[in-house]
């Protein structure tokens, strides 16, 4: 008999539990796991395996003695690690990372003498000194809630991985096991846990993501291994199983024979993906070495993270002629995570013990990111030194006793220009973010001059220009790139839609000549010639008034139409200052957007190109009532950026010179409105200010007005602004909106061709009904998606008719209200549970703003089916057919029968098989639509009564005792059918009801306060059902069958279970 309870852990459970085990786990049941927990829901650590390990790793080095620690210390540390105070997930989660990390010093009195020493949780330069835990069906409980986890990891005792199993043919089943693992982590659900796991496992045996603790859903990530490890995963899972505890499990649980010899299948990505992030050694090593915390945010490696940290550490390892090491340049584009790359570099190299005497100078251009490496090699237990000045950093080089120091670029240039300052150690290490702007310039050259023989290590998130390969290649050229079109394809950042629009430019310079020339009348030729040569150039053009003020408006049109309330921002780069007030006061006195500024202060200095004297001049004025109204530089800065990176509409656009052209991360930054000329790594570097990953954000814009690139017609590298690159380092960069705009066609037609097989495409009924197939449903989900972003991104361009046709546009309005439609009312025909609340905001911001909202049903809201309120709807809508009522009600009942499942599983496959076959009686038209509403009304209503037809009398009001009856009556009569022949069926009735009654008093008798989590309890619940089951065999004289028995008692314990947990 194949229980389809046990389908999910039979698909993906199974196969990962056995895999661990051949990784290095040791299997616990989850009996076994609970008593090691003293039968404590609310204890997530194995305490006695936990203590048993620190006793084992720690040692007290006295005096040339080596020493155990003694009991009470050993105990004292695992309390420490278990009762750290709730400082919410993730502060809480840091604290316990630290504990792991860095161990602890206790005071213990050796021979007299009082002393602190240090104590460990994990071995983590010897992972075979660790031990390996793995269980299933993991339970745990907050303050309100148990939830049970598929599967945990546990370390030396302490979880360290939580995974989330899903069979592969259930839907959106990766979505659901991610989702899963966000509820539990919720405050009134079970964060407890959560507080020590290291990471987390979504899992359909096809597909695997990964996350650390607290990260939200856009953001998990996939893994690719560089080599091929299938062979090593194939020879691993054909090894037998040999752990006694193991084969118990299978036995007793899975209704499955161990497997005793080799058994042959092909590496699933589950297989490899677990191989790749569970083996022990790879685990311990991401944990300490590949995670870090950022802005109360846990983060671990994306695999470009890891791997190029690992082939650069390799590549400083080796040193040449002089033993000088190399070094080299890692490129990971914009968005990727390349700074964090960098943190992750800084910390494998505080941490390697191969390296002696290191020392390691951090030079990057933002100070938000030299505070996070401070903190990272805090984490480390390593101290770093913050370079002050120019002078202190000059300082911190000489001193040797300074290991590690971290500065902004514009400090090491005023350390360069100390005298008599060279360090010629060959162990420091030299790392320089976005070092296209320092490293192969001048800049390098004079590091060089200070710094002989360190090793140099670059980190760019732009290409290098064909001019920087060849000075690159000096000192290692490129170790590790991971280019956008890469990251684009990992959808580890969104792509990047370009529109250019500088013909409006030509229209505002005519406007503009006509103006000059009434300003040039009376002037001499000398005085035109030069009026002329200072108003020609382009950021001229782009200061006029007249032109500042035709941008505002079709920004606003833009802004309004696209972006204005949805959680999405933008941000315009313009020239210069004063053009920035400018604007700036454009949007405050028309109130249509809510806009922000962010500058550099004016410069006074005497002599300065930006002197303002002037205390009326347009910027003297603006930072003045910005001081006024924020106090200090910082806060205005800090404040404003806060808000436009946070939920809030009180900054919508912010406008910016240069300042937060780079290094700016505002994942809800959607649309870059260029305003001023920008080429080169100042382009790319801007362009990425918009391709951040953020809940809803399909693709980023970029609106040129400028005409950089043109109209990008051609390869991104003939354009003057980027021609300086290879094209092939450019792959992935822009995508042209005509480009965009042209793939409208092939898309609406594969929208249509969904439908190619249905019968009548004129009758809405016909489509609905064709649409029933899951499969079905979701391919046109996902083409009515494709379809509609696409349109969507479309409808923004301002050539739009120059692409494409009226009459298609008009057509592809029409088509979108028409499936839009056609997707709410199968959404609720058939019972969707899937949230497609980004779709829909979405989807209605461009009807609002573009295609008109009338003829669009309202979304309804999910009903409780058997409320009064569901049948009241269902009689409103008047127009739907009987068999959409129909199917709304067999699709919203079988969710319900899932949902309920455990608590009768005869009786509700017994309802779920009645509504399938009812289904296919209407699809193959032996039954009417009436009949067909009718007979689902008739199982809804048995299943929310918990009867059906020919259920005793006794037990209608008994429905524990009816879900025993059910149970036995089922397995008794599909495998001994043939003995029962002999025994008359109200004979058999009578055996089945008195057994359910029965069995509900004994189980009852058993049961006291938490008897779920209490192993002897269901232990002596189990004997209970199996000597009862033993005797009633013997009454209807028949052969006793142990499997049957066992069944059916598992059966009887989990359906009592889910009844006292409703």
């Amino acid at each position: 008999m194949n229980n389809s309870s046990y389908l999910e852990d039979k698909d993906s459970q199974l196969p990962a539990l056995r895999l661990l085990q051949q990784l290095g786990y040791t299997y616990i049941s989850p009996e076994k796991a609970l008593e090691m927990r003293d039968g404590l829901l609310t204890r997530f650590v194995l305490t006695d395996i936990l203590e048993d390990q620190l006793s084992s790793i720690n040692r007290i080095e006295y005096k040339g003695e080596t020493l155990p620690f003694p009991p009470p210390a050993i105990s004292r540390a695992a309390y420490d690690l278990q009762q750290q105070p709730d400082e919410g997930l993730v502060k809480t989660n840091e604290k316990i990372y630290d504990l792991l990390t860095l161990g602890k010093s206790y005071e213990q009195v050796v021979k007299g003498d009082k002393k602190s020493f240090p104590f460990n949780y994990v071995d983590w330069e010897h992972p075979e000194n660790n031990v390996f835990h793995v269980t299933d069906e993991f339970e745990i409980k907050g303050k309100h809630k148990v939830r049970r986890v598929d599967m945990v990891l546990f370390v030396n005792g302490i979880p360290f991985v939580a995974i989330e199993n899903k069979r592969r043919d259930k839907k959106n089943a990766l979505d659901e096991a991610i989702s899963q693992h966000l509820r539990n982590q919720n405050k009134e659900e079970v964060p407890g846990f959560f507080h020590f796991t290291q990471m987390l496992i979504a899992s359909s045996v096809n597909e695997l993501s990964y996350a650390a603790t607290d990260t939200s859903k856009k953001f998990w990530s996939v893994w690719r291994e560089e080599e091929n490890i299938e062979d090593k995963v194939k020879e691993l899972i054909a090894k037998p199983d040999d752990s006694t505890e193991w084969m118990d499990r299978l036995k007793a649980h899975y209704y499955e024979r161990p497997q005793t010899k080799e058994k042959k299948r092909e590496p699933t990505k589950q297989d490899v993906n677990l191989y790749s992030l569970c083996r022990p050694d790879r685990l311990l090593e991401l944990t300490r070495n590949f995670t870090v915390f950022d802005n109360n945010t846990r983060k671990i490696a994306r695999y470009q993270q890891y791997f190029g940290v690992k082939r650069m550490m390799n590549r400083v390892r080796q040193t040449d002629e002089d033993g000088i090491r190399k070094g080299g340049v890692i490129w990971h584009t914009q968005g990727s995570g390349k700074s964090i790359t960098m943190v992750f570099m800084s910390k494998n190299l505080a941490v390697a013990d191969d390296i002696s005497s290191q020392r390691i100078i951090l030079v990057t251009d933002r100070t938000d990111l030299d505070d996070q490496l401070k903190k990272t090699f805090r984490s480390c237990g390593k101290d770093i030194i913050q370079a002050k000045t120019g002078r202190h950093l000059a300082e911190l080089i000489k001193d040797p006793g300074v290991e590690n120091i971290s500065t902004i670029i514009n400090k090491f240039n005023a350390a360069l220009n100390q005298r008599n300052l060279v360090n010629e150690s060959r162990n420091i290490f030299v790392l320089i973010d976005e070092s296209h702007r320092t490293q192969y310039g001048m800049m390098h050259a004079e590091m060089r001059k200070i710094l002989p023989n360190a090793c140099y290590i670059g980190f760019t998130g732009t290409p290098l220009m064909k001019k920087e390969k060849s000075t690159a290649a000096k000192f290692g050229g490129i170790i590790d790139s991971y280019t956008m079109d890469q990251a684009v394809k990992d959808k580890a950042v969104v792509p990047i839609i370009y529109e250019g629009r500088a013909a409006k430019l030509d229209t505002w310079k005519e406007k503009l000549d006509r103006e000059f020339e009434r300003d040039m009348e009376g002037m001499s030729a000398d005085q035109v010639s030069d009026y002329k040569r200072r108003y020609s150039t382009l950021n001229k053009l782009l200061t006029a008034q007249l032109v500042i003020e035709e941008i505002s408006k079709d920004i606003t049109d833009h802004f309004l139409k696209n972006l204005k309330g949805t959680k999405y921002k933008a941000q315009l780069a313009v020239p210069d200052r004063k053009t920035a007030v400018r604007y700036y006061r454009y949007f405050k006195e028309r109130g249509q957007i809510n806009a922000e500024l962010v500058i550099s202060p004016p410069d006074t200095r005497e002599g300065h190109d930006d002197t303002y004297d002037d205390p009326n001049d347009e910027v003297q004025v603006f930072w003045k009532q910005m001081m006024d109204r924020f106090g200090n530089k910082e806060t205005y800065e800090d404040s404003i950026i806060n808000l436009f990176k946070s939920d809030s509409r009180e900054v919508e656009l912010i406008i910016v010179v240069y300042k937060l052209l780079t290094g700016f991360d505002a994942p809800n930054n959607t649309v870059l409105y260029m305003a001023r000329y920008l080429d080169e790594h100042n382009l790319l570097q801007a362009i990425a200010r918009v391709n951040r990953l953020f809940e809803g954000k399909d693709v980023g814009f970029v609106i040129d007005y400028v005409g950089i690139l043109g109209t990008l017609t051609d390869a991104i590298n003939t354009y003057s602004a980027l021609s300086g690159f290879e094209q092939q380092d450019l792959m992935g960069t822009v995508t042209p909106m005509k480009e965009v705009v042209e793939s409208l066609p092939k898309l609406h037609k594969a929208l249509w061709d969904v439908f190619k097989e249905c019968e009548d495409t004129n009758d809405n009924e016909a489509m609905e009904r064709f649409l029933r197939p899951d499969d079905i449903r979701d391919d046109f989900y996902e083409k009515l998606s494709n379809f509609a972003r696409t349109l969507q991104a479309a409808f923004s361009a301002d050539k739009l008719f120059d692409y494409i046709d009226e009459s298609d546009i008009k057509r592809y309005k029409k088509d979108l209200k028409f499936f839009e439609n056609l997707r709410r009312s199968v959404r609720i025909r058939y019972g969707e549970a899937i949230d497609h609340r980004e779709y829909e905001d979405r989807v209605q911001k461009m009807l609002d703003s573009y295609v008109g909202t009338e003829g669009i049903d309202q979304i309804v809201e999910p009903i409780d089916i058997f409320s009064d309120e569901f049948f009241e709807m269902q009689d409103e809508q008047s127009k739907r057919s009987d068999a959409s009522k129909a199917d709304e009600i067999a699709s919203k009942t079988k969710k319900v029968i899932e949902e309920r499942m455990d608590e009768d599983p005869a009786m509700y496959r017994k309802f779920s098989d009645m509504i399938e076959e009812t289904i296919q009686k209407f699809l193959h038209d032996r039954i009417s639509e009436k009949e067909y509403l009718e007979k689902v009304k008739q199982i809804k209503q048995g299943v929310q009564q918990g009867i059906w037809d020919g259920t005793p009398n006794e037990l209608k009001e008994r429905p524990v005792a009816r879900s025993f009856y059910n149970t036995i009556k089922t397995e008794m009569e599909e495998f001994f059918e043939e003995a029962y022949m002999a025994v008359e069926p109200e004979k058999r009735e009578d055996f089945y009801t008195t057994a359910g009654i029965e069995l509900e008093k004994i189980i009852e008798s058993l049961t006291i306060v938490d008897w779920e989590t209490n192993p002897d309890v269901k232990n002596n619940m189990f004997i209970a059902i199996e000597d009862y089951m033993i005797e009633l065999f013997r009454k209807l004289d028949l052969k006793r069958d142990f499997d049957v028995i066992e069944r059916i008692a598992e059966t009887i314990i989990k359906s009592k279970q889910k009844h006292s947990s409703r």
